[in-house]
């Protein structure tokens, strides 16, 4: 068991520098057998070591192990003597107590726990079953919580007093949700000069211009390049330059996020892929879906959401291209008109474009 477990059997603390230990070892030569052979091994790393005793509270107090502290080589040994610090038995013991707690505790907590899972898991608990069934009668209106003392009334009556308790409710929400309507007394926005209206119109003109000549081109091919919510994006990128709508991460994120909801629903609706959705909740259901990605994202564009609406009407016949779609005319029409408003944006001293990238 070694020189400290013989130490903690009386009750003892173990507090000694490992080379006068060793030299104490050494004169067991005579019977090896009463020789702790650890003590030569640990003096090479070590100066001195501090044993104290682990007991049992439950079983009489009976030693069940040894904290075994090291100190490190070249460190102060004065405060490992008695004489000159009185308070190290105090300490050391003070540390054997808290460790039987921290033992016990542990054992404590392990029971609980394995108490608490079985509780849990245990279905047909007679507590958790009262309260399943308590928990259902409180939500199907049979069992009520008291809120103070009942007066009896009568059938007719009481019937009247809440009907006219729910009717003043309910005309109180409605008049205030009608009152929204009334708006909220705010200005509406000024018209711009006519310089900036006309250089907006400018703008949108050459990019669109150039978009219509590519698909113009392109439609002898059976190819599409011009789609409706293009006049919608030129619209914020030449005339609302400073707008987060006009951006192009913005316009290129969230034309990416609508088409491509609008490619995903419509494997729904597609006979060829044993499509079920019908095509009127398809249609509400792609914008419904691309406006809540585009405004969780923080990438929301109006247009956007009209792309991916085209594409699952099939305006045009679009939907031949499949996901095709996404790259032309979607990206690359974006890109133009991002490239055209880059560089007709800037030629005014009164615009800067764009906001942020």
């Amino acid at each position: 068991q070694g020189a400290a477990w013989a130490y903690a059997q009386r009750g003892e603390l173990f507090a000694k520098q490992l080379r006068g230990l060793n030299s104490e070892q050494e004169g067991l030569d005579e019977n090896p057998s009463q020789r702790d052979w650890r003590v030569h091994f640990v003096d090479i790393l070590f100066s001195a070591v501090v044993g104290v005793p682990l007991y049992d509270i439950e079983n009489g107090g009976s030693v069940v192990g040894v904290l075994m502290l090291y100190l490190p080589s070249g460190a102060e040994l004065d405060y490992l003597e008695g004489s000159t610090n009185p308070k190290l038995d105090i300490y050391l013991r003070n540390v054997s107590a808290t460790m039987q707690m921290a033992i016990r505790w542990q054992e404590v907590a392990s029971n609980w726990q394995s108490t608490r899972r079985i509780f849990v898991s245990e279905r047909s608990n007679n507590t958790r079953r009262l309260w399943r069934v308590l928990r259902m009668a409180v939500q199907t209106g049979f069992l009520r919580r008291f809120e103070g003392p009942r007066t009896k009334k009568s059938g007719i009556k009481g019937i009247w007093n809440k009907f006219k308790k729910e009717r003043a409710f309910v005309l109180e929400w409605l008049e205030t949700y009608f009152r929204k309507w009334r708006g909220q007394h705010q200005h509406p926005p000024l018209g711009v000069d006519y310089q900036f209206g006309l250089f907006s119109a400018a703008g949108a003109f050459v990019g669109l211009c150039l978009v219509s000549g590519v698909h113009q081109a392109l439609e002898i091919e059976g190819f599409y390049f011009l789609i409706g919510s293009y006049g919608a994006v030129a619209t914020t990128i030449f005339a609302l330059p400073n707008s987060p709508y006009a951006q192009p991460r913005i316009v290129m994120g969230a034309h990416l996020i609508a088409v491509t909801c609008g490619l995903v629903v419509n494997y729904l609706v597609r006979p060829t892929e044993s499509g079920w959705l019908p095509q009127l909740v398809a249609a509400a259901l792609v914008p419904a879906i691309s406006i809540g990605i585009q405004h969780k994202t923080g990438y929301t564009c109006p247009p956007a959401t009209a792309a991916g609406l085209i594409f699952i009407m099939d305006d045009q016949g679009v939907q031949q291209f499949g996901w095709m779609f996404l790259l032309f005319p979607i990206t690359l029409g974006c890109l133009v008109l991002i490239i055209i408003g880059l560089l007709f944006n800037n030629l005014s001293n009164s615009r800067k474009y764009p906001s942020f990238w």
